[in-house]
C-alpha cells in the first residue's frame, strides 16, 4: 500500500494512471474481442492468375461428353461465352481475328456457361475453334464464370492460369491485349442487321 502522504501528494497523478490503465486493459480486450468476432475472409470466388485449372468436364453441341484439359504443350486460351450474351456477339470478330492469328502458338477453346441454343450459336457463328458447354453447373459456379461473360483466359501447361482478361475487348483492354499477344484486333462491332434478327428469333 501507497504511503497516505504519497497518496495525498500524488493523487491527481495516481487517478491518472489508474484510468489509463483500465483504459489501455479495456481497449486491449475489446480488440481481442473483435478479432476474435470477425469472419474470416476467403478469397473470392473466379479464375484468378496462378490458379490451377482442374480438367473441365464438357459436352460438345450434340451432348457429346468431353475433358479439355491442359496437357498440351502449347498454352490453351479458354473463351468462356453464352450463347445469350450480348457483349459476346460484339466481341466476336475480335477473337475470331485474335484466334486466327495465334492459333500455330496457341490452343482456343471456347467454353460456354449454358448448353441452351449452343448448336444454333455455333451453327450461326464461324468461329475458328471448337466450342463447348460446362457439363456440372458446380464447375461454372467454382470458376466464377456465371454472369460474366466474356472472359478471355490464358493457360499454361499444366493447367496455370497466366492471365485473365474479363469482359468484351474495349479500346484499352483491346489494347493490352494487342501487345500481350502481338496481334491486331479490329475492336468492339455491331452485328449486322440480319444477325441481329437471328439472334431475336433464336433468343440469343
Amino acid at each position: 500500500m501507497w504511503p497516505s502522504k504519497v497518496i495525498k501528494d500524488n493523487g491527481p497523478l495516481i487517478l491518472l494512471f489508474s484510468v489509463l490503465t483500465a483504459s489501455l486493459s479495456l481497449n486491449v480486450f475489446l480488440g481481442l474481442r473483435v478479432k476474435a468476432l470477425t469472419p474470416v475472409r476467403l478469397p473470392s470466388a473466379g479464375v484468378h492468375k496462378d490458379t490451377v485449372l482442374p480438367p473441365i468436364q464438357a459436352v460438345d453441341v450434340d451432348g457429346q461428353r468431353t475433358i479439355i484439359d491442359f496437357n498440351d504443350a502449347k498454352p490453351s486460351v479458354v473463351y468462356v461465352l453464352s450463347p445469350t450474351c450480348s457483349w459476346c456477339r460484339k466481341n466476336k470478330a475480335n477473337i475470331v481475328a485474335l484466334a486466327s492469328q495465334k492459333m500455330k502458338e496457341i490452343r482456343f477453346v471456347g467454353l460456354s456457361i449454358t448448353s441452351e441454343k449452343l448448336k444454333e450459336y455455333v451453327t450461326a457463328n464461324s468461329l475458328p475453334f471448337p466450342v463447348y458447354a460446362i457439363a456440372a453447373p458446380e464447375v461454372a459456379r467454382k470458376l466464377g464464370v456465371l454472369d460474366m461473360t466474356p472472359q478471355t483466359v490464358l493457360v499454361r501447361s499444366g493447367g496455370r492460369v497466366e492471365r485473365v482478361w474479363t469482359g468484351a475487348f474495349d479500346p484499352d483492354k483491346q489494347q493490352e491485349i494487342e501487345q500481350y499477344f502481338h496481334a491486331k484486333l479490329p475492336g468492339l462491332q455491331e452485328p449486322q442487321e440480319g444477325q441481329v434478327a437471328a439472334a431475336l428469333a433464336t433468343g440469343k
